[in-house]
């Protein structure tokens, strides 16, 4: 659009703006201005960007008028200010000043609508709307400047006003509670220091900005880090902002490139500084000396109309103050700049991730750009950058990761050459080579930082860590692996130095340092029922520090051991840790899990290490087994001896040097005999044994398919350790099983040790023979069988038997862990049985439905009468169709002879068929003797219920637990061998029953268990038995114990006494029990009694309710007698029949004593 046409469009309104200076003519002008902007970008196609639109020629006519009402009328409306300033921002932003005292003109007269008039230092208290539109035109006005009046504006004779106008902005940045006023005076800001232009600026002009903001430095910095600070409840386009401006500024101010200009020996070795120093002391003294004599001359001058001398004319003229760049200043100023770096550091754990963005690329631009200036700054920003690599945010994560990537690449490649200056800068060029050996010293000058501070970090870590503050170490921490992380490929060469990886492999050893005080380290397993399941711990003591709490210290710590793992020798590595494991005793567990933590990521096959052959890695794997599987370590005593616990144990009956050397029943363990470990020896002694099989589990995991070589010296002792009473080391030992399987390609551990037991079988069965000598050997046994295969137990069969061999000699001392062994296997006996029950049971189930289908079956509602007529019909037609196949022939041959022949061949014929019979009952024998062959396994399940008739004499409580656990398993295996499970059940009972008079309540309600079991095996075998010698002592045990649990709360601790456990257990198994063995009426009676004074409310509610629950079983099953025993138990009274015919029952109850709510209910449905 042509000026002349946008002048005839405007020129009506501003000369109204001239004339009346109103509100409402302005607005008029904004909107003429409006329709004209229109018309221009519909014409054009695009927005004018300021050397295009018309409205840049028409500027100083447009704002005339206004600029001389602010003048000429000091005092105007807020309103009318707040309008002539967004007239100015309309014009502005469309225009490009060219003339500096236009501009200054329009600057002045916006800075004087902020200022006080009684206080120029104060922002002057008008409206936010005016505050906004005022700070909104400035940055447009300072965005437009072109480069004649740029140099002007940050030139000495204007230093004043913009040095008033960055105090006004940053009062408004720091004191104003309004975000858009805060975020909008941040941009006048970053407009007043070219943020946006300064980039695409010439050199020249570059350093002219960085030259005028050297003086307001301190100011701008302190201002923005306290409106970045202000805290999370300001909000985050604040807060990113500040982040930002303070970055400009302070990088155009202090980045290297300046003061290498501005200072001449900047960078220089200190040799060459302390000579320059001297010779600039020499020259001080010098001038010292030429200004004595200049006073001299000053004091022989009479007359004032002398003509001063040439230096004299010189000392009069006064420039504009300005700072003195040079190397004291720069240090003092980094120095300065480097506490606001720390508290800008603190905003990584923003809340909002735009702010953590912005430090993303605050941290990046003071680390490549002042790596020199703000040296002390260096690792903070490193730190910054390495821990927001792992942001929740994508954007924030990639931004700090390719910032880390930039940083590395920079630091890596060789020097570039970089763009010429251009012509007419007027400074001296320099030339491709200079340009690109400063590069090279600048990015050596780095690294050699880097490397210094990773051998201090390294130094000042043990010292922070034991101050046990997580911030502190985290961030040390992090900045350490930032260090290490920059360095890349340079991090081999500082860990090819012996001083360097032994301070590093220490410090970090020293904050690994693990906490051996929980008491649970020392934790067992409660009892021997969940022998066959896996280990779970929620929470693994092990797995806690003394020095932090914090996760994510020990994720970094896994961090710096993976570079070290991967940059460096990992032989040398290695051999350097097995140095400290042999030589440092009380650091042992810790250096265990840092070479974990190393080897996790060193030997890792599967990311295809070139540098390591595999004859390396199955060196340093064979080396780190042979330190791992010492006795020393791996063997370290896990348990302590009771002193004078001899009450389980009769050691004077046995001879043996078993019997002789152990001093508990408990285990066949590493004890500790002489008694001079204390609790926290063995603690930690858990501890270590815990993180040598977290060490195996790594080797096997990072070799993979190879660790196979190493199979046969591994897998025995871990699996040995899988069978330990503690359940820390099981749980390690049960992983690191897990772990080899993985690397093995097996889907579980029972399939490696289905496919590993010739790595075993035979070690193991000669161990088994020597008992004495090895005592944890039925542990490897107990764990094979614990999660290997149904087909393992062929091969285990004749360990099974030297086991029971073993058992003969050592059944009063060791029999403990032998006994864990048979209930493992007594329980895969189970399992193999049920599996082939079922097999057989899908194979014959097609069969079964057309045999019923053939059944004469009787429907549920007939009589007896009915049944029995139809069995006699079914028996009858039966019979009859084998009589006619048997006398068919007989009556042909009759018919067609005579009587004396006849008679000759029905003899003949009846001497067939008793032969026939007789073969047929010959092969019947033959298929029952070959169905009686016992398998092995149910042989060896009779042995061991044998066995435990005799033990069960025993007097040790765990032992006496654990026999019954296995005849409860023997049950369940021999359920389909009646042959052989009732003579044994037979010589069970007579011990069964002395142990249900035990004292000791837990075993009475493992007793109640096994005999429902035996009880739904064989019930008919065991009924009357049952009826005379079972259920009396145990509704008499009920009768006691419910007098003692009325009443109990849980507070009192009742229900964790083995009494509580032991009536649940009784009647909770009682139904299984009595639905095999039918008693009588008296009998039910007295149930009914006890089972109903559970029911009373001042009995516990879980054994209130266990309680009804069997009642109503019992009424469902024996209603009549339920009712009976029910009727008795209320008071005297007369039960009138429903018929008249029928005579009135006089009942005798108990007394006048109330029932229960539930049972009164349930005898009158009985009713």
């Amino acid at each position: 659009m042509d000026s002349r046409e946008a002048f005839a469009l405007l020129q009506g309104a501003s000369v109204r703006v001239a004339k009346e200076g109103s509100v409402k003519s302005i607005r008029r002008l904004k909107e003429e201005l409006k329709k004209v902007v229109t018309l221009e970008n519909t014409a054009e196609g695009e927005g004018g960007d300021g050397w295009t639109s018309c409205i840049s020629d028409l500027k100083e006519y447009l704002l005339f008028p206004v600029i001389l009402i602010l003048k000429t009328h000091p005092n105007c409306s807020q309103s009318l200010e707040e309008e002539i300033a967004s007239l100015i921002k309309a014009v502005v932003e469309r225009s490009v000043i060219e003339d500096f005292k236009f501009f200054q003109e329009v600057f002045t007269q916006l800075f004087l609508l902020l200022t006080h008039r009684a206080s120029p230092s104060k922002v002057r208290e008008t409206s936010e709307e005016c505050k906004e539109a005022v700070l909104g035109a400035a940055t447009c006005l300072l965005t437009g400047c072109g480069s004649d009046v740029r140099r002007q504006v940050y030139g000495d004779s204007f230093r004043p006003q913009l040095g008033h106008a960055i105090h006004l902005t940053l009062a408004l940045a720091t004191q104003e509670k309004s975000t858009a006023i805060k975020t909008q005076a941040i941009a006048t800001l970053g407009a007043m220091s070219q943020m946006t232009a300064f980039p695409n600026l010439t050199h020249s002009d570059q350093q002219f900005i960085s030259t005028t903001f050297t003086n307001f430095l301190p100011g701008v910095s302190m201002g923005l880090t306290k409106v970045a600070t202000a805290g999370d409840t300001q909000n985050h386009k604040v807060t990113a902002a500040a982040i930002d401006v303070w970055c400009h500024v302070v990088v155009m101010v202090m980045r290297d490139s300046f003061l290498l200009d501005k200072v001449p020996n900047y960078g220089e070795s200190d040799t060459l500084k302390s000579l320059r120093t001297q010779f600039a002391l020499t020259q001080l003294r010098q001038s010292k000396d030429r200004k004595q004599e200049v006073n001299r001359r000053k004091e022989g001058k009479k007359n004032k109309f002398d003509l001063p001398e040439p230096e004299e004319e010189k000392e009069c003229v006064r420039p504009v103050v300005s700072v003195e760049v040079n190397g004291e200043w720069v240090r003092q100023t980094a120095e300065r700049l480097q506490i606001l770096v720390e508290s800008l550091r603190c905003l990584v754990s923003h809340s909002h991730w735009r702010v953590r963005l912005s430090l993303v690329h605050w941290a990046y631009h003071l680390l490549t750009h002042c790596s020199r200036s703000l040296e002390g700054s260096v690792i903070v920003t490193i730190e910054v950058i390495a821990g927001l690599r792992r942001d929740e945010i994508e954007e924030v994560r990639s931004a700090a990761e390719d910032s880390l990537q930039s940083i590395r690449s920079e630091l890596h490649r060789p020097g570039q050459h970089t763009k010429a200056q251009p012509q007419g800068s007027g400074e001296p060029r320099q030339t491709q080579s200079q340009v690109s050996e400063q590069q090279t010293q600048d990015r050596q000058g780095l690294m050699d930082i880097l490397e210094e501070r990773i051998f201090a970090l390294a130094t000042q870590l043990p010292r922070v860590c034991r101050q046990q503050d997580d911030k502190k170490t985290l961030s040390m921490v992090r900045g350490l692996g930032g260090c290490m992380s920059v360095l890349g490929e340079r991090l081999r060469q500082v860990l090819a130095s012996h001083s360097h990886s032994h301070r590093l492999l220490l410090a970090l050893s020293c904050l690994l340092t693990l906490d051996t005080s929980h008491p649970n380290l020392l934790q067992e397993k409660i009892s021997d029922l969940d022998l066959n399941a896996e280990v779970e711990v929620a929470h693994l003591p092990g797995k806690s520090f003394q020095y932090f709490r914090d996760c994510w210290i020990l994720e970094e710590v896994g961090r710096l051991c993976q570079l070290v793992g991967r940059y460096g020798d990992l032989v040398a590595t290695v051999d350097l840790c097995l140095h400290l494991l042999h030589h440092t005793t009380h650091t042992r567990k810790e250096t265990l899990l840092l070479l974990t933590l190393i080897l996790k990521h060193g030997i890792d096959v599967k990311k295809g290490v070139e540098e390591q052959t595999k004859e390396e890695r199955e060196h340093v794997v064979r080396s780190t087994l042979e330190a791992a599987l010492s006795p020393e370590i791996f063997n370290a005593l896990l348990y302590i001896n009771p002193a004078g616990d001899s009450a389980a144990t009769d050691t004077s009956s046995s001879d043996s040097p078993l019997d002789r050397g152990n001093q508990t029943t408990s285990s066949l363990l590493a004890i500790n005999k002489e008694g001079n470990l204390s609790v926290g020896e063995v603690r930690s002694n858990v501890v270590q044994v815990w993180c040598a099989l977290d060490l195996l589990a790594a080797c096997a995991r990072g070799l993979g398919a190879e660790f196979r070589s190493f199979l046969s010296s591994v897998l025995c002792q871990v699996m040995e350790k899988a069978g330990e009473a503690n359940l820390l080391v099981a749980n390690a030992a049960t992983n690191a099983l897990k772990e080899i399987a993985q690397a093995m390609d097996h889907n579980s551990v029972g399939e490696l040790i289905q496919n590993s037991v010739p790595h075993f079988w035979y070690p193991l069965s000669l161990r088994l023979k020597r008992l004495s000598q090895y005592p944890s050997a039925p542990l490897v046994l107990q764990v094979c069988l614990q999660h290997a295969q149904l087909d393992v137990l062929a091969f285990t069969e004749e360990l099974v038997g030297e086991v029971l061999t073993s058992l003969d000699v050592h059944h009063n001392s060791s029999a403990h862990p032998l006994l864990r062994v048979l209930l493992v296997y007594v329980r895969a006996a189970a399992r193999y049985e049920t599996l082939l029950t079922s097999n057989k049971g899908s194979v014959s189930s097609s069969q079964c439905k057309i045999e019923e289908s053939l059944k004469c079956t009787p429907d549920p509602n007939y009589g007896a009468v009915a049944k029995f007529l139809c069995d006699y019909h079914q028996n009858h037609l039966t019979l009859k169709q084998c009589m006619e196949k048997i006398s068919a022939p007989d009556n042909v041959e009759c018919e067609s002879g005579s009587g004396s022949t006849n008679f000759q061949n029905l003899a003949n014929q009846a001497q067939k068929n008793e032969k026939e019979m007789s073969e047929n009952f010959d092969n019947i024998n033959e298929d029952d003797e070959q169905k009686q062959e016992i398998p092995r396994h149910i042989e060896l399940v009779v042995e061991v219920l044998e066995r435990c008739s005799h033990l069960l004499y025993l007097n040790e409580r765990r032992t006496r637990l654990l026999l019954l656990d296995i005849v409860l398993g023997g049950c369940e295996a021999l359920a389909g061998w009646e042959d052989q499970r009732l003579p044994v059940l037979h010589k069970l009972w007579k011990p069964l029953m002395l142990r249900l008079q035990d004292k000791d309540n837990a075993v009475v309600g493992r007793v109640v268990e096994v005999v429902a079991e035996m009880v739904r095996t064989s019930g008919e075998f065991l009924r009357r038995r049952c009826l005379t010698q079972v259920l009396p002592p145990l509704v008499s045990f009920l009768e006691v114990q419910g007098i003692i649990s009325q009443g109990k709360v849980r507070s009192s601790g009742y229900y964790l006494s083995p009494g509580y456990r032991t009536q649940l257990q009784v009647l909770t198994k009682l139904p299984n029990m009595i639905e095999s063995l039918m008693p009588g009426p008296s009998q039910l009676a007295q149930l009914v009694n006890v089972v109903a004074s559970y029911c009373h409310i001042k009995q516990p509610t879980q054994l209130c309710s266990t309680a009804y629950a069997m009642l109503t079983w019992l009424a469902h099953k024996y209603p009549h007698h339920v009712w009976l025993a029910l009727t008795h138990l209320q008071p005297p009274g007369i039960i009138t029949p429903p018929s008249h015919i029928l005579p009135s029952i006089k009942v005798r109850g108990t007394g006048p004593q109330e029932l229960p709510k539930e049972i009164m209910d349930l005898y009158n449905k009985l009713c």
